[in-house]
């Protein structure tokens, strides 16, 4: 049976890799922009299933534990700065609205999604195999 996090990390894999082939097709052109809207699918999938598989436990468990209450609000706070600037991200690109070059706010994209991924990885999900074994 494959765990909820080892999905979850897969999915950072495949969104991460589809916008890294998007910048290296070129986000205008027809691969790119099919790679594009493959990491904005999955994306809004993995996010909808940290809701519904992830969150729940974890926000249970934070009700007796605060340290995990103190990790759940940081989390909660990031991952809305993350949708906001996803959602901001993918606008611009349907709208082809970029403030700067567009390949230097992918890029800037990318290293935001890796990063906060990261964090994801090394603490929220050892939080939650903890608590589904």
């Amino acid at each position: 049976m494959i765990r909820v996090t080892d999905e979850l990390r897969r999915d950072h894999v495949i969104i991460v890799t589809a916008l890294s082939e998007a910048k290296a097709f070129g986000i205008t052109s027809k691969e790119g922009n099919l790679q594009i809207q493959k990491a904005f699918k999955k994306l809004h999938k993995h996010l909808e299933d940290e809701e519904k598989k992830l969150y729940p436990t974890l926000n249970k468990a934070a009700e007796k534990n605060d340290r995990l209450k103190m990790l759940m609000n940081e989390e909660m706070s990031e991952i809305g700065e993350l949708i906001l600037s996803a959602e901001d991200f993918f606008d611009r690109f349907e709208s082809g609205d970029f403030k700067t070059d567009q390949h230097d706010e992918l890029d800037t994209f990318i290293h935001a999604l890796m990063a906060r991924t990261k964090k994801e990885e090394t603490t929220i999900y050892p939080e939650y195999e903890k608590l589904a074994i």
